[in-house]
């Protein structure tokens, strides 16, 4: 409004400095006009008076549009994050944005007819030199990333666009470690689950053996004591007696065998599936110490792969082996249900409840192995302890039928 205030004055200056160069001029012309032509070019003077206010009120309306425009063009080109270039056709600099001058460690002025070139890695020149090959090929925009070097000497990497004499570019040093951790990551990731995979696979082999193999020759060892007891005279008294505590010590190994298989690998889980296997085991370890306890599946397990099968169970064992040894826990409450696509494992207890310390401990391995368990899943695990009122931990797998391709 003050802009057009003063356009308005300035137009009245100059107009009265027109008049006063020659009022003689005006008063003959007035003189040889009658009272209608005064009327008549009164009448045109008012007309084209609104006239030159109306394009006056344009005039202001375009100048501020113009500014509007102006200031637009400022916070999209000299505020943007990224460098803006305008290249001639050597490759000299016309033009650069605030941002262009600060990733290049210089000033605008200085940047101006250098080519850009000549901030290149010196390694990374012809990858420059073939992206305007393609660019002069096929005549439309490409980008690259290839490392330059400012003014200070420092080597950074950027992704450069360039589209005919417009080039944009960023610094995406931070953002290609963050490439690079995120990639070794997953090859960390992808190693683990084959660990995993080939110590499962080495411990069902294992109980096999142990069970097949161990097993059999302390079943006929036992059998061959058995027929020897019958034949001893009974009167010998004391070859009797070995042989009972021979009997009792095969009794004693068949049961270590047993134990062994089962902590290697349950064969329950592989001959009758992962309801059997969970119950045997809840049995096994929670009836044994007087754990209260119930059991809930609700799940279709014939959707379940071998490998999801064992995932679940090796989580399932680690949950209750906190909850055996370390949660002093009376009650213990454990579920598999399916809902949709979504599987959840949970398990609760009334234990002494674990701490948020212990949860975000680094070196709470059992945790830690859960997790690498579910990554290939993309499976959640949470963990909620609450300090004399027991621990529940959840783990969520949506999308379980999704096949996991090995890389």
């Amino acid at each position: 409004m003050e802009n057009k205030k003063y356009l308005q004055i300035e137009l009245r200056k100059k107009a009265e400095i027109k008049f006063l160069k020659d009022p003689d001029l005006i008063k003959d012309v007035l003189k040889s006009m009658s009272l209608n032509e005064i009327a008549q070019s009164m009448h045109e003077l008012s007309v084209y008076q609104i006239e030159l206010e109306m394009q006056n009120e344009e005039l202001y309306k375009t100048q501020e549009e113009l500014y509007n425009a102006k200031m637009c063009y400022f916070e999209l080109y000299d505020m943007a994050p990224m460098g803006y270039l305008t290249l001639n056709a050597d490759g000299l600099i016309l033009g650069a944005n605030l941002e262009s001058a600060q990733i290049l460690a210089t000033s605008r002025k200085k940047l101006i007819n250098q080519s850009f070139t000549n901030f290149i890695y010196s390694e990374d020149q012809d990858i420059y030199y073939m992206l305007r090959k393609k660019i002069a090929a096929f005549e439309k925009r490409q980008i690259c990333e290839l490392r330059m070097r400012n003014s200070e000497g420092k080597v950074f990497w950027t992704q450069i666009t360039v589209n005919a004499n417009k080039l944009i570019f960023s610094d995406i040093s931070e953002s290609r470690e963050l490439r690079a951790i995120k990639e070794h990551n997953e090859i960390l990731h992808n190693f683990s689950r084959k660990i995993l995979q080939a110590r499962e696979s080495e411990r069902k082999s294992m109980a096999r053996e142990v069970h097949d193999q161990l097993g059999q020759i302390m079943a006929a060892l036992k059998i061959d004591l058995i027929w020897l007891k019958h034949k001893i005279p009974q009167d010998s008294q004391g070859l009797m007696t070995k042989v009972d505590i021979m009997l009792g010590n095969i009794n004693l190994g068949m049961q270590s065998v047993r134990s062994i298989v089962a902590q290697l690998r349950p064969l329950i889980l592989d001959d009758l599936g992962l309801e059997a296997a969970m119950e045997w085991y809840v049995q096994k370890y929670l009836k044994s110490l007087n754990v209260k306890y119930n059991i809930r599946f609700k799940c279709e397990e014939s959707l379940f792969n071998e490998d999801l099968k064992i995932v679940l169970f090796r989580i399932f064992q680690e949950a209750l082996t906190n909850v055996i040894h370390h949660s002093n826990a009376t009650k213990c409450s454990i579920s598999l249900i399916q809902k949709d696509e979504t599987l959840i494992l949970q398990i609760t207890d009334n234990g002494i409840g674990v701490t948020l310390e212990q949860i975000e401990n680094p070196k709470s391995y059992g945790l830690i192995g859960i997790r690498e368990r579910l990554y290939p899943y993309v499976g959640r695990l949470s963990v909620i302890g609450n300090e004399g009122k027991g621990t529940t931990l959840t783990i969520k797998i949506e999308n379980f039928k999704k096949e996991i391709i090995d890389d």
